[in-house]
């Protein structure tokens, strides 16, 4: 109420704005509440505490913050030869020509040959992305750029449910992950049922000031005339 734009003054502003132009979204009563994330947060640092590997860890993180606002994750994988698990991850990211520092990569060892050298061994290698971080059409791409290379067993699930990929980490704790299930999916929940903002203020304002001065003014040449009338 009474806010001003240009030479204007807003009689009213809209629900949901305020400040001196009627264009400020006001955030009370519409931020969401973030109790429940806070607590799912919580329960996600006590699992991940409990996770020893940095890469299976890395995974979990990405996961469980998915969980926390309710989106689906995408997982790549396939299998290539390697002396080790972070050269298999290094190899997979170029093959696949994708971005290193996205994701969260982990190699595990299927097969280690007794050869001469330590390239034949086998990792089953994954890579979990959020579904910020790449869209379904780089990572078709993807796939098919690891086939070229002559990667093995490629696959590609771009809706895969965050709990259930969490459920298959070693070192998840089950009692502390049933725990976060819920808290999660109460956070996700609230989440996705924040109120859009309101709508923006119509262009038209009521300009109280403009018409005030000029009733005024009216009122003003009026009195003069009947006063030089009476004298």
């Amino acid at each position: 109420v009474g806010g001003t734009t240009g030479s204007c003054t807003c009689e009213r502003c809209n629900a949901g704005y305020g400040g001196a132009s009627c264009q400020t979204a006001s955030t009370v009563g519409n931020a969401p509440t973030s109790e429940r994330k806070q607590k799912a947060e919580k329960t996600r640092d006590a699992m991940l505490d409990k996770i020893k590997d940095k890469k299976m860890k890395k995974k979990a993180e990405l996961l469980a913050n998915a969980a926390i606002v309710g989106k689906k994750v995408k997982k790549i994988s396939g299998k290539l030869t390697a002396p080790d698990e972070d050269t298999a991850c290094s190899y997979y990211y170029s093959k696949a020509n994708l971005d290193n520092t996205l994701g969260a990569c982990v190699a595990t060892v299927t097969l280690r040959r007794r050869a001469r050298s330590l390239m034949a061994t086998t990792y089953d290698v994954s890579v979990i992305f959020s579904s910020d971080e790449v869209d379904d059409a780089t990572l078709t791409a993807a796939a098919s750029s690891l086939e070229a290379e002559g990667v093995s067993g490629v696959s590609l699930d771009v809706e895969l449910d965050p709990v259930s990929e969490l459920k298959t980490i070693d070192g998840v704790d089950a009692t502390t992950l049933a725990t976060f299930e819920i808290e999660a999916a109460a956070a996700a929940t609230e989440a996705n049922t924040t109120p859009p903002p309101p709508a923006p203020p119509p262009a038209n304002l009521v300009n109280v000031t403009s018409h005030a001065s000029t009733h005024q003014g009216v009122f003003l040449l009026l009195t003069m005339a009947a006063l030089n009338f009476l004298l």
